[in-house]
């Protein structure tokens, strides 16, 4: 372990190069020496906060050591920014100065906000990344075209590979892609690459990418954005590979959606539910240890021919076949557009029903759901430790859950917090004292539920649903409606002020 002496002269290192940071960027919320007392009575300190506090410093901090007449300032965004630019050529005494903070440097962000601008003339200037970092672990490099400013040379991209690199992030709004095979060959100890680019491939391409990520052994996180959606089920290898534990494939759009901590799969905007269920597919037989599950296709069915969604029954049986039900706690299926006109029902999710783990389920499939009072009920007998339930749709007449369905969700779904479903709230039901989500002896709620979101319904007797709700749901705090029919919203918005004032439960 590193002694007190040698961590002090570390961390006032780090400080020199912290001070001079604006307010913005400054990640303390006290003057740093301030801490350099606690810091050097804390034996841990190596062990835990530095490398914490590493996080925070840059690749920029090396050009502030360099020579001033290395460097020069350029005006951007309001403000002068000091930039790398080697007027002459560089010297090892040069370079000396920086040698104890290149070492302890784990992240490099190449972009315009970063402080330097690696054109390949300053790459040439440099000692080789790898020698100038021997620690670097991260990339992050972001090659963007931009109205006002320059445009950032994409092809020193892969200057920055090296074997010790652990994670890359490439994020573009150019058509520019990076060579994988390569960064595969360069960067064998990959654990997770990011890549959103604007770049249209063809399948040759999609196939070299898939091959070289599945080689990599050490991948456990891969998210791709790229818009050829039309090619991406040709990414199979990667699917079937091992060590991934986290797939994100995102087709044409943006995409807010980055690596999880959750061993993850999560197909986006790709054309149609059939596509990802080709796609899940190629992945092989058997189930695989994902906790959490997301598909987004931009089209569910076919209107003209898939009358009873076949394609979402078919996507949702093959997708459950792949999730192991002992580790899957997440699901979520919507559209990006075109729901369809055709109702969800039961049948439809009926493949999940041996996954009782799952916490957290989000559908947004059709406009309308079919889902009855026993529908509800068989949902809350399949996946008693849900938290948060949504299914959206307006509920047919006839065909939709009463505020009887509520019963079930109380008594098999203790856990419960929050639900969105659609209610026909015409009819009050008398709640019996045996599905009464009062507390038990031990002072514990049966069902903490707190948020209620109907998808469309009327309210004729709002003092008797808020009373119902009260009864059954001792800690329901919000009621509201999600429908854009004024009239539904104002009358859930008065059983929501009729609920009783809440006291503090206790959760089981």
């Amino acid at each position: 372990m590193t002694n007190i002496a040698e961590v002090a002269d570390v961390l006032l290192l780090i400080f020199e190069q912290v001070l001079h940071l604006s307010s913005e960027q400054d990640a303390w919320h006290e003057p740093p020496r301030s801490l350099l007392p606690i810091v050097l009575v804390s034996r841990l300190w190596n062990e835990l906060a530095t490398p914490l506090l590493w996080k925070k410093v840059t690749s920029r901090a090396i050009w502030n050591l360099l020579p001033a007449d290395c460097r020069y300032l350029v005006h951007s965004q309001g403000q002068y920014i000091s930039l790398l630019h080697p007027w002459r050529p560089l010297d090892d005494a040069d370079w000396a100065p920086t040698a104890k903070l290149s070492y302890h440097i784990k992240t490099l962000c190449h972009s315009r906000d970063s402080g330097v601008y690696l054109t390949a003339g300053v790459l040439a200037a440099l000692p080789p990344l790898d020698a100038l970092f021997p620690s670097m672990e991260h990339i992050i490099y972001k090659a963007y075209l931009h109205v006002n400013g320059p445009k950032y040379d994409a092809d020193n991209f892969h200057a920055y590979l090296s074997s010790s690199l652990r994670s890359i992030t490439l994020d573009s709004n150019t058509d520019f892609i990076p060579d994988i095979p390569r960064i595969a060959r360069c960067c064998p100890n990959l654990e997770k690459l990011i890549m959103r680019s604007e770049a249209s491939i063809d399948v040759l391409t999609v196939q070299q990418i898939d091959a070289a990520l599945a080689s990599l052994s050490n991948l456990a996180q891969v998210s791709l954005r790229l818009p050829s959606p039309n090619k991406l089920h040709h990414l199979s290898a990667v699917g079937r590979s091992p060590s991934i534990q986290s797939l994100i494939i995102t087709g044409s759009n943006p995409s807010r959606y980055l690596c999880t901590p959750l061993r993850t799969l999560m197909l986006l905007n790709l054309p149609h539910a059939r596509a990802t269920s080709n796609m899940i597919a190629s992945f092989g037989p058997g189930a695989r240890p994902i906790e959490a599950l997301c598909l987004r296709p931009y089209i569910l069915c076919d209107e003209t021919d898939d009358t009873g969604m076949h394609h979402l029954s078919a996507l949702t049986a093959r997708a459950a076949a792949h999730c192991s039900p002992s580790t899957l706690t997440v699901l979520r299926i919507d559209c990006v557009q075109f729901y369809s006109e055709h109702a969800l029902r039961v049948d439809h999710l009926r493949p999940f029903a041996a996954h009782t783990r799952l916490v957290r389920v989000y559908l947004r499939v059709s406009r309308a759901t079919a889902l009855d009072d026993g529908a509800v009920g068989e949902l809350a007998r399949w996946w008693p430790m849900l938290e948060d339930l949504g299914i959206f749709g307006y509920g047919l007449p006839g065909a939709s859950s009463t505020l009887r369905a509520l019963e079930s969700l109380a008594v098999h779904c203790p856990q419960l917090q929050s639900l969105a479903i659609a209610l026909d709230a015409t009819n009050v039901p008398e709640s019996s004292n045996d599905v009464r989500g009062d507390t038990t002896s031990s002072g514990v709620l049966r069902c903490g539920l707190r948020r209620l979101s109907v998808c469309g319904g009327r309210v004729p007797n709002p003092v008797g649903v808020a009373a119902y709700l009260d009864a059954l749901f001792p800690a329901l705090v919000e009621v509201c409606s999600s429908t854009k029919n004024n009239e539904s919203v104002e009358e859930w918005r008065e059983v929501n002020d009729l609920l009783s004032p809440k006291v503090d439960f206790a959760h089981g």
